[in-house]
């Protein structure tokens, strides 16, 4: 690798690094894989400097996600390691608990969180990915079809479906 693409790893790294780490240890809530898959994953754009001069900043993020997401996928298939759907839910309760979403955020308070993160029960897990990707990672609709292998249209039609679900089954509850 030569020194301008070293310089322009040096910089993903630093910049992505704890995007990346935090989005594997969400999922796995193991330090070590979380360490390991985060590793795995800059390997993979070191061996590609493509990515990073043919790419803007949104175009490495979402790239970098999509193959953090793949080494996750293979992590579970060659370990047998899943998480629970309470788990999922609970970290999408964080989301949408979280000052990012001020609009659901304020309608959430103690007593109402365990109905809440019981609502997640009629989410998909591909929608409550798409829940986390926009609203805890704050990306843009085309970059989270990127990762998840969809059209920007579908992935806003997945997310308003999503909400639509959500307060359906919240209406009455909170």
């Amino acid at each position: 690798m030569d020194r301008q693409n070293q310089k322009l790893f040096e910089q993903n790294y630093v910049k992505f690094r704890e995007h990346i780490y935090w989005y594997i240890y969400k999922k796995t809530g193991k330090k070590e894989l979380a360490e390991d898959l985060t590793a795995d994953t800059f390997i993979k754009l070191f061996e590609h400097p493509e990515v990073m001069r043919d790419r803007d900043e949104n175009g490495i993020k979402a790239w970098l996600f999509t193959v953090s997401r793949n080494k996750l996928y293979d992590s579970y298939r060659k370990k047998s390691v899943s998480k629970g759907k309470v788990d999922v839910e609970d970290e999408i309760f964080e989301i949408i608990a979280s000052d990012d979403v001020d609009y659901i955020g304020e309608l959430i308070s103690e007593e109402n969180s365990k109905q809440l993160i019981q609502s997640f029960s009629v989410l998909s897990v591909e929608e409550k990915e798409i829940l986390e990707l926009r609203y805890k990672e704050e990306m843009k609709f085309s970059e989270i079809g990127e990762i998840v292998g969809k059209k920007e249209g579908a992935v806003k039609m997945l997310l308003y479906r999503a909400m639509e679900k959500l307060k359906e089954e919240l209406e009455g509850k909170i």
